[in-house]
């Protein structure tokens, strides 16, 4: 027999399969975002060549490779087929970050399952599927093409007609309520999202209170509901979560619940009170109720207690990384909680200098997470390509809180640094924060002669340098109003062929000109307003570039 290659002429050849799949010498699926043959190997799917197609491969790889739950084939020649085999697989194969077993399942198995058999929930996949090609693999935002929006249009009115006589029951509707706010968070209509958000609430809040009036036993809400509503606390800070408390920070609950279920009634607490504490942040302190001080200090030790029985791992090289992943995302959303519980009275910027220890171990959790996921080259242009995004809570709301509060010029570049890395999580985009982050920086250094530009790199900086921004000089609040429909063109020194694209966006900084003077003067027992006072606080606008591909982000220098 003659020595030579074999090759196979009733296969189709592809030379876009994934870098991994390609070592391994094995058929790739070329699934995207990620290979599944790597992702049930458990391997880091490394992306794919240059000149690989955007979308799933047509035929039978696509089929293949959607979800290992599902066994219905859909029709790959079919634009809708297509969308919906997408947004299963992003759904089945995003990264774990919070994601207990009963969120993996659920994500994996019951929306893939009612997304095959249900109209509503069918029609609210294809429109998030079709958001993500559009506004993800395509990088196009504004204005969306028709084929996203009839998607929608049609999930729309098919949902509306299941509110109507709920023929499948509630929790169709509930995931289809989902889906449609994911696809409004891909448009970066954050308020539709809301909208969407607490019309599944609504139908959640209805669904268990029917239960536990003729069953209290079984009035439990599920966790990942709970999860899914602290993105409204997170990402809009002092509004309160859309859903109930459950139960209250008994002692017991620490050893007749899961850690997971624990932490979680605990951050809803919590939340719960900031949402209330807020209100008296900028106002003197013989005006804060003796009881919203107790309180503060029951949601202290609670958290405390929790970060003590949740020990991370003495080692990152587990035979189960995805555990450890897990542990890690929830220590640091616990630490981010601990913070805000903190701080949420105490009027002056720095107040979390105090933190600096939990602000370092946020990050180092972080990039440990990133690590395991595979992002742990932020120059791997290949990997970076396909966007990750999860539903779930995960590491961008507690590293940019960190970014944003911890003044010190070496972790506010790695926390920019990580936010780059970390895709997408529910309403927070890691390249919109890492923008947003990187304007505030600018306009907090930029008040203390610091010109930013190559000036403090991140090598430079010493991990115990002081902190040089003074109160007067610190941003209070951010966020971002909207983004404008121009675009700019950059072209990368390093790479005379590539253009990298960016959107503008308007970020409003607001800072206190005087805390003592105004909490000297103020009368009020409340701070709901205070705030608006311009004679206390300057606020105005400055314009963040947000890049649509990963590869063009701006630096700090």
């Amino acid at each position: 027999m003659k020595n030579g290659k074999r090759t196979r002429t009733n296969v189709k050849q592809s030379k876009f399969g994934c870098f991994k799949c390609k070592e391994r010498r094995i058929k790739c699926d070329e699934l995207k975002p990620s290979c599944y043959r790597c992702v049930r190997s458990q391997f880091a799917c490394p992306g794919y060549p240059r000149g690989a197609p955007l979308g799933p491969r047509s035929g039978t790889s696509c089929q293949s490779s959607v979800s290992s739950t599902s066994c219905i084939r859909l029709n790959p020649s079919q634009a809708s087929g297509r969308f919906l085999s997408l947004a299963c697989a992003i759904l089945n194969q995003s990264p774990r970050r919070g994601k207990g077993r009963l969120e993996i399942a659920f994500w994996a198995y019951i929306v893939p399952q009612l997304s095959h058999a249900i109209p509503s929930v069918r029609a609210a996949a294809t429109a998030f599927g079709a958001s993500y090609h559009e506004c993800i693999l395509k990088n196009n935002h504004s204005p969306l093409g028709l084929g996203p929006t009839k998607q929608y249009l049609q999930a729309l009115r098919l949902v509306q007609l299941d509110l109507q006589g709920r023929p499948h029951g509630d929790v169709p509707c509930i995931i289809a309520c989902l889906l449609l706010a994911f696809t409004e968070v891909l448009r970066q209509n954050t308020n539709n999202a809301l909208i969407h958000l607490h019309g599944a609430f609504t139908l959640i809040k209805g669904r268990f209170s029917e239960k536990s009036a003729s069953n209290p036993g079984t009035s439990q809400m599920p966790l990942v509901f709970k999860k899914l509503d602290l993105h409204i606390a997170t990402f809009s800070f002092g509004r309160s979560p859309c859903l109930p408390l459950s139960i209250g920070n008994s002692p017991g609950i620490f050893t007749s619940t899961p850690l997971d279920e624990v932490f979680f009634n605990i951050l809803h607490c919590c939340y719960h009170f900031i949402s209330t504490a807020v209100e008296y942040r900028y106002v003197n302190h013989r005006f804060i109720p003796r009881a919203l001080l107790i309180e503060q200090g029951r949601h202290l030790a609670a958290l405390r207690q929790w970060l003590s029985l949740s020990q991370p791992p003495s080692s990152p090289l587990s035979p189960n990384p995805n555990e450890n992943e897990h542990t890690l995302v929830l220590r640091a959303q616990c630490l981010a909680a601990f913070i805000y519980t903190g701080t949420i009275l105490e009027p002056y910027e720095t107040g979390y200098d105090n933190y600096s220890h939990c602000f370092q171990e946020i990050l180092i959790l972080a990039e440990q997470v990133l690590r395991q996921s595979g992002y742990d080259s932020p120059n791997d242009l290949s990997r970076n390509v396909w966007e990750s995004f999860t539903p779930e809570m995960g590491i961008i709301h507690p590293v940019f809180l960190t970014g944003l509060k911890y003044r010190h010029p070496f972790w506010r570049r790695k926390a920019i640094d990580l936010l780059r890395r970390s895709g997408r999580e529910g309403p927070w985009c890691g390249a919109t924060e890492a923008s947003v982050l990187t304007t505030v920086v600018k306009a907090e250094e930029r008040q203390v002669n610091d010109p930013l530009c190559g000036s403090l790199p991140i090598e430079n900086s010493s991990l115990d340098g002081t902190l040089s921004i003074s109160e007067g000089k610190r941003i209070h609040t951010c966020w971002t109003v909207r983004f404008l429909d121009q675009k700019l063109q950059h072209n990368k020194k390093e790479r005379a062929t590539q253009q990298s694209s960016y959107q503008v966006a308007e970020v409003r900084l607001t800072k206190c000109k005087d805390i003592g003077g105004m909490l000297r003067a103020g009368e009020s027992e409340t701070s709901q307003d205070a705030w608006r006072d311009p004679s206390h606080w300057h606020s105005w606008i400055e314009h963040a570039l947000v890049p649509e591909t990963l590869a063009g982000l701006p630096g700090l220098g």
